[in-house]
């Protein structure tokens, strides 16, 4: 077995690195090798299922399509930024190398050693463009994220090796540890929880997130927002599993959750920054998570399924949405909303992009926002309702504000594009085919995927056809969008004449 994982490391660790140093000489084969490398962990799991635990095959897909996103377009923008990509290849690619070991990690040592090598990574990340100005970003992020969740990290080790001894606790198998659960007294469990909690910035963790991702390079706030917190929620799922906790630390993870989620999407509605609109916007959504992870436990399950087609979307989307933020500072050299609004003319390439990423906030048909927002309230409804389960009155509460509130700042998403197509501008810098490719790709991606996870889920099958249905009015109203920016631009003195 242990060839086997040396195997699998070097299968997935060899043609990512190899493909980062190649970046420069040779893109069109580095490229090539970080998809293949990349690709290793999900074609495993196809092959091996019988190793994993479920749910990992749902975070292996997502850090499966967010890496070879993100690592595609990271080569572009850095070429355009430094005429060189080798260093931020490495830093980013290393990132996911990590992100992807993590969630395919089949003992428990395997876990612990990659997350603590990630938390190191993912500093050197925020630093990666302004350096020692963003040495307060980082130790925010070092203080709020990665010491408590480190600590619920070791105490999950310490209570394991309290069972089977401390080398047999990094040995074992995390499906082993999951088929038992282990009874922990209260104070403990509140260590783990709380710690784990902080990974998904839930109150009172949650300054971290809005302060690290709108400072942190572009392609370190996708990672920081498609996949680091999904790492918290992995962690949640499978602590709640290994060990028996007092109920009184599920109550306060949900208290926690409805506090951050309707903050986070009602900080979302006030931003002026892109980037800080986004992170606000995670904080949002990881506040429902949390909640539903919760209430999964004291009403005894049914609500997992829910929460990875979030964490499915939500991964996703919100990767492609920094992206794109990224993407429209480097064009305009601004994040303020309010003086974009003709982006579209500038980059009509990406304007459907911009588009897709808002609906999926929004929850429009048929994007993986709006399967995962209809599923959320359908079986919110179902407990209150036929299971008389009160406890999913306040979620629902919330989630109903948050409905409310995302067509508020999705709109904001799509006016940073289209609000204002005569201010005054300049001719653009071109956009590499990278960054228009791996946009598209987790555009497209933002679809697929979750329609491919609600049928491994257990997905109304009238959501499934209505997302289906209406997929040819989407590509029609993309296409005539698309069709209308293309239209001649004239640049004047004055601004742009459409």
């Amino acid at each position: 077995m242990f060839t086997e994982r040396i195997l699998f490391y070097t299968s997935l660790a060899l043609p990512v690195t190899l493909g980062a140093i190649l970046g420069d000489s040779h893109p069109g084969i580095g490229k090539i090798l970080r998809v293949i490398g990349y690709m290793t962990p999900l074609v495993y799991a196809l092959i091996f299922p019988q190793l994993l635990v479920w749910p990992q095959i749902i975070f292996i897909i997502l850090a499966t399509i967010v890496s070879i996103g993100v690592s595609i377009h990271n080569e572009g923008y850095y070429r355009v930024l430094y005429g060189i990509v080798r260093y931020p290849q490495l830093v980013v690619d290393s990132t996911l190398l990590l992100i992807n070991m993590l969630f395919s990690s089949i003992y428990f040592g395997e876990l612990m050693l990659t997350w603590l090598f990630l938390d190191i990574l993912v500093i050197v990340l925020i630093l990666m463009e302004k350096g020692v100005e963003n040495y307060g970003v980082a130790t925010t992020y070092m203080l709020m994220a990665i010491l408590p969740s480190d600590l619920a990290l070791l105490t999950t080790y310490a209570l394991i090796s309290h069972n089977i001894g401390f080398t047999q606790a990094l040995l074992a198998p995390i499906s082993q540890l999951v088929s038992t659960p282990v009874p922990i007294p209260l104070p403990v469990g509140l260590i783990v929880m709380l710690g784990y909690s902080a990974k998904i910035a839930m109150f009172p963790f949650n300054p971290w997130l809005p302060i690290v991702h709108p400072e942190a390079p572009a392609h370190g706030s996708a990672i920081l927002s498609g996949l680091i917190p999904k790492i918290g929620v992995y962690a949640i799922i499978f602590a709640t599993r290994m060990f028996d906790m007092d109920p009184l630390v599920y109550f306060l993870l949900f208290a926690q959750g409805l506090i951050t989620g309707f903050y986070g999407y009602f900080a979302t509605t006030l931003q002026t920054n892109i980037k800080k609109l986004l992170a606000y916007s995670t904080v949002g959504h990881l506040g429902i998570i949390a909640s539903l992870l919760a209430l999964d436990k004291m009403i005894g399950g049914g609500l997992l399924d829910i929460v990875l087609l979030i964490v499915t979307y939500h991964g996703i989307a919100k990767a492609l949405a920094f992206l794109n933020a990224g993407l429209v500072d480097q064009l305009t050299n601004t994040h303020n909303i309010y003086e974009l609004g003709y982006v579209a003319l500038l980059s009509p390439e990406t304007s459907n992009v911009a588009l897709l990423t808002a609906f999926n906030f929004i929850g429009i048909p048929p994007t993986g926002g709006f399967i995962a927002k209809a599923s959320l309230i359908l079986s919110s409804l179902m407990l209150i309702i036929l299971e008389k389960q009160l406890q999913a009155i306040p979620l629902l509460l919330v989630v109903g504000a948050a409905s409310a509130l995302s067509v508020i700042y999705g709109a904001k998403l799509v006016g940073t594009y289209t609000s204002n197509p005569r201010r005054i501008t300049k001719h653009p810098p071109p956009i590499p085919p990278e960054e228009t490719w791996a946009e598209y790709f987790l555009a497209i991606s933002s679809i697929a995927a979750p329609l491919v996870a609600s049928l491994l889920l257990h997905v109304s099958p009238y959501i499934i056809l209505i997302a289906i249905a209406s997929l040819p009015a989407l590509i029609y109203h993309l296409s005539f969008t698309n069709k209308y920016l293309r239209a001649d631009v004239k640049y004047w003195m004055s601004g742009v004449d459409h």
